[in-house]
């Protein structure tokens, strides 16, 4: 396994899925990009069940949903929509740190996204 790939799975807190992703990714050879989208994937249902366990109302949307403005796509890695609240909750996941960027760039692009569904 590379020393990049063991980097990044020594950031998951548990002992049990960070021997788990040293296991598959040594026996698949899993490159960092690939390791990088198991763990994003695995993170993803775990909110998605998060989110459904909070009680009646959710709905899943999408994952990955896109999203197109203008020349460009956008890509909200969950969205749900609360039919008792009548609103959209949409989530993007980030495994770095986050930037004052990303936090812009959501914020136009889901009100963008809002404003469509009105």
């Amino acid at each position: 396994m590379s020393w990049t790939n063991l980097c990044e799975i020594l950031t998951i807190s548990n002992e049990l899925e960070r021997d788990f992703y040293i296991a598959e990714a040594s026996k698949e050879k899993w490159s960092k990009r690939t390791l990088r989208r198991q763990i994003e994937s695995g993170l993803f249902l775990k909110l998605a069940d998060f989110l459904l366990e909070l009680g009646k109302g959710f709905t899943f949307v999408g994952r990955q949903y896109p999203i197109h403005i203008g020349n460009d796509f956008y890509h909200a890695d969950l969205v749900f929509y609360h039919r008792i609240l009548k609103c959209f909750v949409i989530i993007d996941l980030k495994i770095n740190k986050v930037k004052h960027e990303d936090i812009r760039t959501n914020e136009y692009v889901y009100g963008i996204f809002c404003n469509r569904r009105k």
